[in-house]
């Protein structure tokens, strides 16, 4: 196996584990409780369960594939052992997409602040678990490459 196939590989099993992490995150009491109270707002598309949760299956496995492949470019930067490695590149996205998109929706969005900081709590457990597969898989994938 190549480089490239161990990050496609890679990003296909953290984005399939990252779907059932991240469903049963959005779907715990106290994120349903969180969600219910904001499900009514008009700044929500209205799409039924069985169209939006392929849409986020997929696009997770997109993003997750990105990610892997971003990894094996960054994860001689990273230091210490590959755990470590990948909570800090989870971390890293999550800076990057999450908190800033946080920042944008507390500036520019009409969204309740608890729902906010439910994603960002979400993205942030989800991210940081993300890294460290991408990091694991993607070392054991390439250790005969090295």
């Amino acid at each position: 196996m190549n480089y490239s196939m161990a990050a496609i590989l890679t990003g296909i099993i953290t984005g399939v584990i990252s779907f059932i992490i991240g469903s049963g995150l959005w779907f715990a009491p106290w994120a349903v409780k969180i969600n219910n109270k904001a499900k009514d707002l008009p700044i929500w598309k209205n799409l039924p369960v069985k169209t939006f949760l392929p849409w986020v299956f997929i696009w997770g496995l997109v993003f997750s594939i990105i990610m892997a492949i971003t990894y094996m470019f960054v994860k001689d930067l990273l230091p210490l052992n590959l755990i470590v490695k990948g909570l800090i590149y989870g971390i890293v996205i999550w800076v990057f997409k999450n908190l800033s998109e946080a920042v944008n929706n507390l500036l520019l969005i009409d969204k309740p602040i608890n729902y906010t900081f439910l994603e960002l709590a979400n993205s942030f457990i989800g991210l940081s678990v993300s890294g460290i597969l991408i990091a694991v898989l993607f070392g054991a994938f390439t250790k005969s490459l090295q």
